[in-house]
């Protein structure tokens, strides 16, 4: 019955993760998978989410909604059925296990839905999605720390020392989850209203397509140092692109 229980409790994060995805899809955003992992799972989005109320949808509505049910109906089912005594067992620890899986997603720390609840009605009163992470993303990396300090008493101090240490490796797993949302969002603030043509170089070291690797090993040597690509011209017309790597490679 063990292996039930671990097979149902990772089918529960899957439908979980599924329920995001599908309103993610209806928000028009493009879900390339969903991988498990030890702490849970997670969808793999390119992009960002496109509104605060796109990503309130996402984390408060359609992941969370299948917990509440499934725990409502595991826990209901109880009194009303008659199942012999392993079955019952099984159903009660996962009624409690999607009921404790909801109240600890809904934490109001980054990554965890709650997180992103958080960080939804944020960034729909100030309108800033980067200063909406920076802050559920300090709550993230605040209640990592606690767990993290509070399952080292645990294990050192409360006599509980496996306990400790999964709350404690919890905690560090939010920790650096956060510190890695915050990063990214601020990083995604900072390039969107940026272009190319805002960063690059207006006039660029050339090589012409017909020098030799000597001529362009001497030329390269003495004015190019950190260059590591050369439009190439054949005259004045750009036939391509030379990276220095490519000398390395010759025998």
């Amino acid at each position: 019955m063990s292996i039930s229980a671990a097979v149902l409790f990772l089918l529960s994060i899957l439908l979980h993760e599924i329920g995001h995805a599908v309103e993610a899809r209806q928000d028009g955003m493009r879900i390339d998978g969903i991988t498990l992992w030890m702490f849970g799972g997670g969808g793999q989005v390119p992009g960002h989410v496109p509104s605060a109320g796109a990503e309130f949808r996402i984390a408060c509505i359609a992941g969370p909604l299948w917990c509440r049910w499934r725990s409502a109906r595991l826990y209901g089912d109880q009194p009303h059925r008659r199942h012999p005594e392993p079955v019952d067992a099984v159903a009660a620890w996962l009624a409690y296990i999607n009921l404790a899986l909801l109240v600890f997603n809904m934490l109001p720390a980054l990554p965890m839905d709650g997180g992103r609840v958080l960080r939804s009605i944020l960034w729909a009163k100030t309108g800033n999605f980067a200063k909406a992470t920076r802050i559920a993303g300090s709550l993230g990396r605040g209640f990592g720390g606690l767990m993290m300090v509070g399952g080292l008493l645990m294990a050192f101090a409360g006599g509980s020392a496996f306990s400790g240490i999964w709350l404690a490796v919890i905690g560090l797993f939010l920790l650096q989850a956060s510190a890695g949302e915050t990063r990214a969002a601020v990083a995604h603030d900072a390039l969107r209203s940026r272009t190319v043509g805002d960063v690059m170089e207006p006039q660029p070291l050339t090589v012409q397509a017909s020098a030799s690797l000597d001529e362009f090993a001497a030329f390269a040597r003495w004015t190019g140092a950190g260059t590591v690509t050369y439009p190439v011209l054949d005259g004045e017309r750009p036939v391509g692109i030379f990276p220095t790597g490519v000398l390395m490679a010759l025998p």
